[in-house]
C-alpha cells in the first residue's frame, strides 16, 4: 500500500503541482479583472476575497505537491546516501 502511494506521489506530484500553479495564475487574472470592474460596477467584496483565498490555497498546494514529489524522488534514488525502500 505504501509503495502505491509513493509511486503516485512521485509520478503525479509534478502534474498536480503544475495544475495548481495554473489555477493560481487563472485566479490572479480573475482577481485583476474583478478589481478593474470594481471601480465602475458594484462588485461584491466577498467575491474578491474568495478569489484571493483560492489563489493562495492553490499556490500553497502546488508548493506542497512539488516538495513531496521532489522529496520522494530524492529518497528513492538515494540522493541522500542509501536509497530508502519503504516497501516491507
Amino acid at each position: 500500500m505504501i509503495s502505491h502511494i509513493l509511486t503516485f506521489v512521485h509520478s503525479a506530484g509534478g502534474v498536480i503541482s503544475w495544475a495548481l500553479f495554473a489555477v493560481a495564475d487563472g485566479m490572479k487574472s480573475r482577481y485583476e479583472a474583478l478589481s478593474n470592474t470594481k471601480k465602475s460596477d458594484n462588485v461584491d467584496e466577498d467575491l474578491l476575497k474568495d478569489v484571493s483565498n483560492q489563489r493562495r490555497l492553490s499556490t500553497v498546494g502546488a508548493y506542497i505537491s512539488a516538495g513531496a514529489s521532489v522529496l520522494v524522488s530524492m529518497l528513492s534514488t538515494g540522493l541522500f546516501g542509501t536509497p530508502i525502500n519503504l516497501i516491507p
